[in-house]
């Protein structure tokens, strides 16, 4: 419990660095102060829901850090370093900043201005319960890259080989639209791709050194990060 509440209390501060910061620094938390608080509101649900709830109290502690294959790496390391500590936040920043509405023709920026921020907000809410169906599926599966003791095809795992990636991807690019700013939505898109394209192969990796014929059975009827289309003859 007390890792669970000390989960919270991280997962808190970093949503309030992501969002409410770069809002403040923009002087929009007072101009906008329920579009932010509702990003936040999300946030604490999707993470603190799938990786709190569903993974820490049901099942306790992640595997140990040292074990996690992408930190045995430096490379990995580095690329997790420059994905988390550098993209998200600048992607998340950028969302405030982002002028490319305001360069388009005025109809044309007025109607991107109306649709997007439902668009980026079904985004998010459908992030969100693809992550607690994707972290109900795997339970104490859900940890860090180590050896698995089984493979979890139940689910979104049914249609998708990483629906916990997807939902990252989802709600980021979800908030950037939220916001109205497309580009940012794709510039965090193309950095989560970027980086869970990298780690991936490692996850692979050990689920083909542990399943074997099983793992690539399963790989050959479903997407990496959608569902694969049916083959058309």
């Amino acid at each position: 419990m007390l890792r669970a509440v000390g989960q919270l209390a991280g997962l808190a501060v970093a949503v309030l660095l992501l969002i409410a910061l770069p809002a403040h620094l923009r002087g929009r938390l007072a101009q906008r102060p329920a579009q932010a608080a509702a990003a936040c509101l999300l946030y604490l649900a999707f993470f603190g829901g799938g990786t709190v709830l569903l993974r820490t109290l049901r099942h306790g502690r992640l595997a140990p850090r040292k074990s996690d294959a992408q930190r045995a790496r430096g490379s990995s390391r580095l690329a997790l370093l420059l994905f988390a500590g550098v993209a998200v936040p600048a992607g998340h920043f950028g969302a405030w900043w982002d002028p490319s509405l305001a360069l388009l023709p005025a109809a044309a920026g007025g109607v991107l201005q109306r649709a997007l921020p439902p668009l980026g907000y079904a985004l998010m809410l459908a992030a969100t319960a693809l992550n607690f169906a994707a972290a109900a599926a795997l339970g104490k599966a859900f940890d860090r890259l180590v050896q698995p003791e089984a493979l979890v095809t139940s689910g979104p795992y049914a249609l998708m080989q990483h629906p916990i990636y997807t939902s990252y991807m989802g709600l980021f690019s979800g908030h950037c639209l939220s916001l109205g700013s497309p580009a940012a939505a794709a510039f965090l898109l193309a950095a989560c791709l970027w980086h869970y394209a990298r780690r991936t192969a490692l996850e692979e990796g050990l689920l083909e050194s542990a399943f074997g014929e099983e793992y690539r059975r399963y790989q050959a009827h479903t997407g990496r990060f959608l569902p694969r289309l049916p083959c058309q003859t």
